[in-house]
């Protein structure tokens, strides 16, 4: 963080049980099958009912609810539920990037409020400007908006600080890919 402010002010928890929750939860990858998924949801639940203000908590559960409406439930309820948190989040901790990210994601895809969500993101990028992978979902959210050479710009930037990041790489191939740039798109993603 910018200001070296301890994890504690930046939306952690002191609470020990609650820690564990939350990391137990991080790590089954949301790519995981449904089943997997709830079990994270749980574990994100369990987590805020042992620390109702354990912000990162707040805007992880948001971000496995996103992912849960587009692949198992309901979306309506299932966004709806993550707007709650996601606001939840930025309340408790305003300076943490993460529900910046996060709540910048869900305006831009779910809301398709993009001026919202951008500016939500450069938030995140003023309280994380080195995070790479913010910078790659700020490209998707312009490659949303056909906003295609910033996008490129923007990735290129998290591809230059970060020679080996998988994903910056493929998200340049996509923007790149839909510029029609198909040779410098398949090179990426090569």
């Amino acid at each position: 963080p910018a200001d070296n402010a301890p994890l504690v002010q930046l939306g952690w928890s002191t609470n020990l049980a609650a820690i564990n929750a939350f990391r137990k939860a991080n790590s089954i990858s949301v790519n995981e099958v449904p089943e997997k998924r709830e079990t994270a949801r749980q574990l994100y639940e369990e987590a805020l009912r042992l620390d109702p203000n354990f912000a990162i908590a707040h805007a992880s559960l948001a971000a496995s609810l996103y992912t849960e409406a587009c692949n198992d439930r309901q979306p309506l309820e299932a966004w709806t539920e993550a707007e709650r948190h996601l606001q939840r989040a930025v309340s408790i901790e305003p300076r943490m990037a993460w529900a910046h990210l996060t709540r910048g994601q869900w305006l831009g895809l779910v809301r398709h409020d993009w001026r919202q969500a951008e500016a939500e993101m450069l938030r995140a990028f003023e309280l994380e400007p080195s995070d790479n992978y913010a910078r790659s979902k700020y490209a998707m959210l312009l490659i949303h908006q056909g906003r295609l050479f910033e996008a490129i710009a923007e990735v290129r930037k998290a591809t230059e600080a970060d020679v080996t990041g998988v994903g910056a790489h493929s998200m340049l191939g996509l923007a790149l890919y839909y510029e029609q740039q198909f040779t410098q798109a398949l090179a990426e993603l090569d």
